[in-house]
């Protein structure tokens, strides 16, 4: 669908619950994954953070729900709690990630 869709509509119970274009949908699944060398001790901090959505821990890396434009802001504050990033990217969602995050909602 990705690769033939300009536009999605997702429909829940017979309403309309998001109408955009696929790139503003696959937007909304990103995630900033963000390696450090205390996994634990950053996931408690950020979980602290009212701003940030949510944080989970998988694979050593934490995904962030954050927008990507918070990246330099989120590694800065890290930081100043001495909590140092090795690895910081933006990680992309597919479309079905996007469909069920929407749908919890």
């Amino acid at each position: 669908m990705e690769l033939v869709c300009n536009r999605v509509a997702i429909i829940k119970e017979g309403n309309v619950i998001a109408c955009e274009s696929m790139q503003v949908l696959l937007a909304k699944g990103q995630m900033l994954q963000i390696k450090v060398e205390n996994p634990q001790q950053a996931l408690a901090f950020l979980k602290s953070l009212a701003w940030i959505k949510n944080v989970t821990l998988a694979d050593g890396y934490l995904l962030v729900d954050a927008p990507k434009e918070d990246a330099q802001r989120l590694s800065k504050i890290l930081a100043e709690n001495n909590i140092f990033v090795s690895e910081l990217s933006v990680k992309s969602s597919d479309l079905e990630s996007v469909f069920f995050g929407i749908n919890r909602e």
